[in-house]
Parts: C-alpha cells; structure tokens; sequence
C-alpha cells in the first residue's frame, strides 16, 4: 500500500516540475526520471514519519510552499488577482508533499548523524586570528577596487548635514557623526579620501571580526568542523560583504553589531550562568546596535516578550530593558548637542500610506468627497499623482507630519474604512514593499538591489566635498557595479542563493518550528530577535537588499541551531546514563 502511494504522490508532484522549473514542456523521459527518483525518495522517508514528526514537517512544509506559490506568483503578475486559481493549488500541494518529504529526511538526519566532527586547531584562539585575516584578505580586492569608498545618497545627505551644520534625526546621529568625523580628518590633509578611506577600512574589518565571532561560537557550542567550513564558504562567497562594507551607510555597522547582538545571544542562552563582563557586553552591544539604527530598538523591545514568556531569564530581562532605555537617553542627548530635528512621523508610515496613495489611483470612486477632503489633508492632490508601488519616497516626503501629530484619529479611520472598499489594492500594495523577503527565487526589482548608489567621482560627491573615485582595480571595479546597479550576481545560481533575502526567512520558519518540534522554547529568545528585523523591513518604504543585510549575516548562525539542539539533547541523554 505504501508503495501504491508513494507512487502516486511522485507522478502527482512530477506534474508541476514544468512550473517550478519555467519551463513550457519537458521531455518524457526526463519527467519519467523525475518520477522514478521522488518515487524512491518518497519510499525512503515514508516509514521515518512518526506522529509528532509529521505534524511539524506539515507545518514547515504549508508555510514554505505558500510564501513560495504566492511570492512566485506576484512576482510575474505584479498582483494576487486570480491567485486562488485550480492550477495554483495543483502547485501548492505538489510543492507541500515534496517539502514536506525532504523536511523528514532533515529531521532524521539532524537526530541520527554524528553531529560532532572537532578539529583541534579550532581549540586554539590563535585559529581565529588567522580566520580574521583570511576574511580581510578576500575583502581586500573589493576595497581597492571601489577605493576610498562609496557615498550613497543617505551617505551624500549625512555629509551634507556635518557641512552645512543643520543634523537631523532622520538618519542616527552616532553614525552621522562618525562619517564626518573621519571625513574632517582627511581635510585636515587637504585629503578627503583619506578621510573616507581610513572609515572604509575600519568598517571592512569591523565586518570581518563579526564573521569571526560568528564561526568562534559556532564551533565552541556544535564542536562541527563542517559547519565552520560552511560558516567561512558563505561569508567569503556572498557577494552583498564585498560591496556594502564600502558603502556610507547606517545598515552596514548596524549589520555587523546585530550579528554580534544575536551570537551573544545564543551563547547566554547556552551558558548556564551570566557573568558581569558576558552582562556588561551584551548591554554595550544592544546600545550601539540600536544607536545605529533605531530598527534595533523595535527589536529588543519584541525580544522581550519572547524572554518574559518562554526564557523568563531576570537577568536578560533587565538587559532588555536597560539597552532601549539607554539608547533613547542617548539619542536625546545627541539631539540636544547637535540640535538635530526630529524625525519625521512618515518614516514609520509607508505602508498605510501607500495602500491609500494606490487606492487614490487605481479605484478613485472608492474614495467619496469627504473622505478625498480628509486624504488631501494630509497628503497634497498633486503629490497623489507622484505615486510610485515599489517606492514610498516619493509621497512619504511630502506627508504632512504636522497634522498627522495633531489628528491621527482621522487617518487611522479613512485608512480603514477604504481598505474595506481595496482589499486587493492594499494587499498588492503590502506585497510590493516586501515579497522578496519571502520567495526565495525572487529578482531583486530596480528599487531592490543595491541602490540608492551614487559612485563617488560624481559631480555632487566631488564637487562639493572633494571626494574622487580613485579605484586601484577597474576592471573589478566595473563588475561590482554590475552587482550594484543590476544585481548582476542572481544570475549565478548559487550566489543568488547565498545572497537572496529570503532564505534567512526560510532558515527561520525551519528553525523556530524546529525549537517547538524538540521542545526548546528558550531558542525561541535569539530567534524573536531575527523575526523582530524581518517584520521591521516588511514595513518599510521599499525592497531593498542593504535593509535585509543583517537577515543575510545570520545564515551560517540559523544553519547551527538545530546542531546546537540536537547536541544538548545528546549531552542530556549522556548525562543521564552516567548517572
């Protein structure tokens, strides 16, 4: 019987490999090699499913192939009319059945294999010193190449403001700061590259220092070599490292200090007591992450939910709490010395205002006269017809914080009573700003690679601040612009993979329904701190690979944490036999 339904289950899977793979027919005799090969895998995983196994495989596997059919979809229709289709369910329970499938050959593998595979030289701290420079020397060429760095329009703005002595909050100040700190520096020399240069290298090896730490506490709580190698593989591969570490932007150090926030989180939750110095850092971290992007503060404060409910650790508690206390003392004190603005309300807007703007367009009988008079209150008519769907710049700047601060009643109301009337405008509207963070095979869109970019030996960057592109290596300059401007690297199968802002995503579903699976609910801690950066970036203005960077850093931590599971397990087991 097993094997009747192992066999229909191929034949029916087979059916959408046509879909999965874009392409309009297949061979026959390809696609009766597809069946025969799932027909033998569906065998081999059949009888390793338990109840409790298969019900979280299921999970998985629903969550998976829905994120992948609707992403997929969006992705060539640029909307969900006509989504719920025949054809689209064939596919989504072709898919399910297969994930489903490998998740069991995951999960049994990650419980049978020999999980410890130590490697003595990576007891030893000298190791690690080597892993940094290695890091910085596959570093090296990008920085020559785009030498002394690359100043992009939030980096051009963040200049201007040192220049023009008029700081504002919009961007963190810590970093504002900083960026012209080291620039003054270098025309102190009548040398502003210098300036950007030395910032640039600083930041290159900020970067690889985090990657060390990462491999550091990989290897010292799985004690798994292949896991190292996979952990130093990704980070030298990904081509996002080679570029952004030269870029002039808050993301990149946020980056790097949330990957460090999240290891040291994962290592409080192994280590069975906090020590002052572990407090003491972890409270450093949180703040400086947090003061380069006020991101970081949304985060802690959803982590914390996580800790009260599952971990309720009084210790990380009170850390949690400290670090966005801090953090909003500092900033205060930052805007009184510089005399910076505050923010603007629409910075945390761009997804009701955009599902408004695009009803405002595309279905204007939905709006009556009074509820136009409200709309234009707080965004002008004619800003209305600048609207963008893949960008909420255009409008958001014109947004009238002033009234939004005084009524925000009236906004909250015609926001909803219109999308009761544009159920698919805001929906599509919401997918527009976020569906590469969840379909794995997506192409990043124009708004979605690497830009804003303005090269350096532009007219405005040299002009105004003397800045020069003063690249050592052309021809390697020419192809990282590729990446820049087009995202040139998703060509490459492998690279795409690497780089693509949503297998963060899947790594994550995997590992927290994996957490409930072995019924560790304390890992649920480091992982809300993944979830609370991805639900940030699903509401931001625009797709954008520099804002799903810290998501990318994670990978080889995610990858480990089942490891990490399945050794204490083992550990517990060991334990128990020996007493």
């Amino acid at each position: 019987m097993k094997k009747i339904i192992c066999l229909l289950l191929a034949c029916y899977t087979t059916l959408s490999v046509p879909y999965y793979l874009n392409m309009a027919s297949v061979n026959n005799i390809f696609i009766i090699a597809i069946i025969m090969c799932l027909y033998y895998f569906y065998q081999r995983q059949i009888v390793r499913i338990n109840k409790r196994k298969g019900f979280f495989s299921v999970i998985f596997s629903f969550l998976f192939s829905i994120s992948y059919i609707l992403g997929k979809y969006f992705e060539q229709y640029k909307t969900i009319d006509g989504f719920f289709s025949l054809q689209n369910f064939l596919n989504f329970g072709a898919l399910v059945i297969f994930i489903f499938f490998l998740t069991i050959l995951i999960y049994t593998k990650l419980e049978t294999s020999n999980l410890t595979n130590k490697a003595i030289i990576l007891d030893r701290k000298k190791t690690y010193i080597i892993i940094f420079i290695i890091f910085l020397l596959f570093l090296l060429p990008s920085y020559l190449a785009l030498y002394p760095g690359i100043v992009t329009v939030d980096g051009f703005a963040q200049l201007f403001m040192g220049y023009s002595d008029s700081f504002t909050a919009h961007h963190p100040l810590i970093h504002t700061l900083l960026l012209n700190g080291f620039y003054n520096f270098g025309s102190l020399f009548n040398n502003p590259n210098l300036g950007i240069s030395i910032f640039s290298f600083i930041q290159m090896c900020f970067i690889a220092f985090s990657f060390t730490y990462t491999i550091y506490i990989i290897y010292r709580y799985t004690k798994n070599k292949y896991l190292v190698i996979i952990g130093i593989i990704f980070f030298i591969i990904c081509p996002l490292n080679s570029i952004l570490m030269m870029y002039m932007t808050k993301d990149i150090i946020f980056s790097a200090l949330f990957l460090l926030f999240f290891d040291f989180s994962i290592k409080l939750v192994l280590e069975k007591a906090m020590s002052k110095k572990d407090f003491f850092i972890y409270l450093i971290l949180g703040i400086l992450m947090c003061l380069f992007r006020n991101q970081g503060i949304y985060v802690v404060a959803f982590s914390l939910l996580f800790v009260l409910f599952v971990y309720r650790s009084k210790k990380i508690i009170l850390l949690l709490i400290l670090i966005p206390v801090v953090t909003i003392g500092v900033n205060k004190t930052l805007i009184i010395l510089t005399d910076a603005k505050e923010v603007s309300t629409a910075e945390m807007l761009s997804v009701p205002i955009q599902q408004l703007v695009r009803s405002y367009n595309l279905n204007p009988d939905s709006f009556t006269n009074e509820d136009k008079e409200v709309l234009y209150k707080y965004v002008k008519k004619n800003v209305l017809m600048k609207y963008i769907p893949e960008i909420s710049d255009p409008v958001k700047a014109k947004f009238n914080n002033n009234y939004f601060s005084k009524d925000k009643i009236s906004f909250i109301k015609l926001w909803l009573s219109i999308g009761l009337k544009n159920k698919l405008n805001y929906i599509d509207s919401f997918l527009y700003g976020n569906y590469v963070y969840f379909y794995l095979d997506a192409k990043l869109p124009h708004w979605g690679t690497l830009l804003p970019y303005n090269d350096i030996g532009t007219k405005s960057a040299k002009e105004m601040f003397g800045i020069t592109s003063s690249s050592y290596l052309k021809e390697l300059k020419n192809n990282k612009e590729k990446d820049i401007l087009v995202a040139d690297y998703q060509n490459d199968f492998l690279l795409g993979i690497v780089a693509s802002p949503a297998l963060p995503f899947v790594l994550l579903m995997f590992t927290i329904i994996y957490c409930f699976y072995k019924c560790k609910y304390r890992f649920l801690f480091p992982l809300s701190l993944i979830l609370g950066i991805w639900g940030t970036i699903i509401l931001g203005p625009v797709i954008s690979i520099r804002y799903a960077y810290p998501l990318v850093l994670c990978v080889p931590s995610l990858i480990s944490i089942p490891f990490l599971l399945n050794k204490f397990d083992n550990n517990a087991v060991k334990k128990s036999k020996n007493n």
